[in-house]
């Protein structure tokens, strides 16, 4: 699929549990676009702790419901994420923005991505979604504590769980 776009070529390829390589990234590689169905796979430990030290940005390339387990995928360390059902072009241009150093959301999977962050402010205490409001519009920890009368100790204390 890529031998027709001139400025995408696969360096290397990971088949399974046998080729993973603990310097998956480190290659000659811009993107590094991982099949999430490797995570759960014998040597899925392995590429995580890699994936954890790659140079290149990761894309993940997933099933639309695996989508609850793309959580700490993301978190940790992925770029974006493409379904595997969508089209190859949705998959060129994913793998052309994490390149680029961007962020590339599937739209087949952004309501899933929306519904799943919707669940974890839920999760949020009242106090704590008032520290994320003051952080979202850009409030030091300093100002965020004298804006909600608390100490700083008390707004990192809650910046740590609303990342957690």
């Amino acid at each position: 699929m890529f031998g027709t776009d001139g400025d995408i070529a696969v360096v290397a390829e990971i088949s399974g549990p046998l080729t993973a390589q603990p310097d998956i990234g480190t290659r000659d590689a811009d993107v590094v676009l991982l099949d999430t169905l490797a995570l759960q796979e014998p040597a899925g430990p392995t590429i995580r702790r890699a994936l954890l030290h790659a140079h290149a940005p990761v894309l993940a390339f997933t099933m639309r419901d695996s989508m609850p387990g793309m959580v700490p995928l993301l978190r940790d360390y992925a770029r974006g994420y493409v379904a595997k059902e969508s089209a190859p072009e949705v998959l060129v241009a994913a793998i052309r923005c994490a390149a680029a150093g961007g962020q590339f959301t599937d739209p087949t999977l952004a309501a899933g991505r929306t519904a799943l962050w919707a669940d974890g402010l839920q999760a949020l205490s009242s106090r704590e979604l008032e520290v994320l409001r003051c952080l979202a519009r850009g409030y030091t920890v300093a100002r965020t504590a004298s804006a909600l009368g608390l100490a700083c100790a008390t707004v990192y204390t809650h910046r740590t769980s609303i990342m957690r």
